[in-house]
């Protein structure tokens, strides 16, 4: 069976951070067949990838804190890779953790069988630490990493063991962050006892429930109501 990645992905609750774990493991027969390791590609001849890209109308690449591509020549099957990212903004994120062939020559894969590099691949430079694709029979940088993603369903078939797998949810940690502080701010005042202490709280409900329907319409299959609440609970909330 052909190799399939697994990955975590986890939301840091400071609003800062995403964090991917790589959770593929080793080829185990029974248990794993779709691991790192023979009959499948190990992990010491691939890179493997963290692209997370926000639904809205920008398509925003968010940053990678920790290289957006790593490669180990000596690295164990068994082992597991975690990248973080920078947390842009609440949206629809989609997580994708991709695993490229790698070349330290532009011509020929670090596989054991070399693969021969022509028209239409997709490869790390094990040396640079950069991404290429040959075009017209010479590489040619790729910087724009929404055009790798947009290549992912022919990239799979250009070499049996690359491969990708997406983690898509609607992420409302900002939104999340912004609610508890104004909760705090909201049991002060109760303690001082403001008038319009009724008026806040109110408030402060409705725009819990509008959190938790961005949810409801995501999990529902109602992406674009939900990112459409997301961009406008933060454009009322000023979230950067």
């Amino acid at each position: 069976m052909a190799l399939e990645l697994n990955q975590l992905v986890q939301p840091d609750y400071t609003a800062k951070y995403l964090w991917a774990t790589d959770k593929t493991g080793a080829y185990a027969l029974d248990s794993n067949d779709g691991g790192w390791g023979d009959p499948n590609s190990p992990l010491s001849q691939s890179a493997l990838g963290v692209i997370a890209i926000a639904r809205d109308e920008f398509r925003t690449v968010f940053e990678n804190i920790s290289p957006r591509w790593k490669y180990n020549d000596g690295a164990s099957n068994a082992n597991e890779n975690i990248f973080q990212l920078g947390y842009a903004k609440d949206s629809i994120i989609d997580v994708y953790m991709i695993r490229l062939m790698v070349s330290l020559d532009h011509i020929i894969t670090v596989d054991t069988v070399g693969i021969n590099l022509v028209d239409g691949h997709y490869y790390y430079h094990g040396t640079e630490g950069v991404v290429y694709k040959i075009e017209n029979a010479a590489p040619v940088l790729v910087e724009d990493m929404t055009e790798l993603v947009d290549a992912l369903p022919t990239l799979a078939t250009l070499d049996g063991d690359t491969t990708s797998i997406l983690c898509s949810d609607a992420y409302v940690v900002k939104l999340s962050v912004e609610y508890g502080a104004w909760y705090k701010r909201y049991t002060i005042l109760r303690k001082e006892g403001c008038d319009d202490i009724k008026g806040e709280f109110f408030n402060m409900l409705n725009f819990k429930e509008d959190i938790i329907g961005a949810r409801r319409a995501y999990n529902s299959g109602l992406f674009t109501k939900a990112q459409s609440t997301i961009e406008t609970l933060t454009e009322e909330q000023n979230i950067q």
